[in-house]
């Protein structure tokens, strides 16, 4: 769908340059260092179809319950004593076995041999190694429950079901890649399913792939805010500042009234947009120009969706932040602004806090009238942040 070629006209396995959009070959030109290391998630598994083992990113993996009990580990592994210290030893009577129904795992891949997207089959040992992923997943949670800190943050096992839209359990990403294309071939320009299967991708580790569908989300859509936010983060992670400064502009400015997502989750994501502009303008050596509401007393007059201009003073304190934690109520404040009505949904938002702070009247813009650009003049380069 996304080549535009028929289906026989496809070979087996698609080039980077045989797919459209304009980022695809700057992406994929990261490669394996898109991600670190600690972020892969690599388990050998065999391909049914021919039957050839290979190592897999099988990315986050989500753990259903209820999961065999450690009886089936000791049927498949026997514990035994080398050199002074425990150890697993393979039980030579196990056999290859079907991929764990209780596991679901996001990573995006084929076989790397005949191209086949499964059924994949387990080792004895990988089959043991998954089980103790998940029961090392199952104790994190147990802690986390119990307010324990300082937990490893690279662990990719997790408790709980992974559903996409109507309550769809891919165990794989190449299942949550055929829902998505099977609603696709009913609404071929619906630009959120093309954002959706761009998640897909990227959660699959991916980012190549997920970048061709946000761009061609865009052509039915142009207004899908999440997919130019994900074009935009994409772009950032790959330093790719310059670029990624417009679609990361239109992801503020077409928050307004966005209702795919919770005020919760919209207002973590115009954070995160606001956090990146900022670095872009450092990375490009430019003054930080964001996209501000208008000052407009007839769309107030009409109670339309409401914002607030950016004083003289809150301009002075964004110039004296040299922190991610000095900046942080300033990124809400200027996330909470571009969130409309939408902001009467969350629990003491920050933006009250500003226009008691600095009495800044609470006024209303209108979603259809156009933004003003307000710039930060930069004091002095900040140290690159983490991300």
């Amino acid at each position: 769908m996304l080549t535009g070629m028929a289906d026989q006209d496809l070979p087996g396995r698609p080039s980077i340059q045989q797919l459209p959009g304009r980022y695809v070959k700057m992406i994929a030109a990261m490669g394996e260092q898109f991600y670190h290391d600690d972020q892969r998630n690599y388990f050998e598994l065999t391909c049914a179809s021919c039957q050839k083992a290979g190592r897999y990113d099988l990315a986050t993996v989500c753990v259903k319950s209820p999961m065999p009990d450690t009886q089936e580990l000791s049927n498949t592994f026997s514990l035994g004593q080398a050199e002074g210290r425990d150890t697993l030893q393979p039980n030579s009577k196990a056999k290859l076995q079907l991929w764990p129904d209780y596991l679901q795992c996001m990573g995006y891949f084929h076989c790397a041999h005949c191209h086949a997207a499964g059924p994949w089959l387990v080792s004895p040992r990988t089959n043991s190694m998954l089980m103790l992923g998940a029961m090392a997943g199952m104790l994190e949670n147990r802690l986390t429950a119990q307010g324990v800190e300082g937990l490893n943050p690279n662990l990719h096992f997790h408790i709980g079901k992974l559903l996409i839209d109507n309550g769809f359990e891919p165990s794989l990403g190449t299942d949550a890649e055929a829902y998505y294309l099977d609603k696709l071939g009913d609404a071929p320009e619906d630009a959120w399913l093309w954002n959706r299967l761009g998640n897909t991708y990227l959660k699959g580790h991916r980012p190549e792939l997920a970048i061709v569908a946000y761009e061609h989300s865009l052509r039915f859509d142009a207004n899908q805010m999440e997919s130019h936010y994900s074009i935009g983060m994409l772009l950032y992670e790959v330093g790719a500042y310059a670029e990624a400064i417009p679609h990361l502009q239109d992801a503020l400015a077409l928050a307004n009234g966005y209702k795919q997502l919770s005020p919760q989750l919209l207002r973590a994501f115009l954070m995160e947009v606001v956090r990146m502009l900022d670095e872009c303008a450092d990375q490009v050596d430019q003054d930080f120009t964001l996209l501000l509401p208008a000052d407009d007393d007839e769309a107030a007059k009409k109670g339309e969706p409401w914002a607030m201009p950016l004083r003289e003073e809150l301009i002075a304190e964004f110039e004296e932040a040299d922190s991610d934690e000095e900046c942080g109520e300033l990124y809400i404040y200027l996330a909470e602004t571009y969130m409309s009505s939408e902001v009467a949904q969350l629990v003491n938002p920050v933006v009250a806090v500003f226009a008691d702070r600095y009495g800044i009247p609470i006024k209303q813009r209108s979603s259809k009238k156009p933004v003003s650009q307000a710039t930060k003049k930069k004091k002095s380069k900040r140290k690159k942040k983490s991300r």
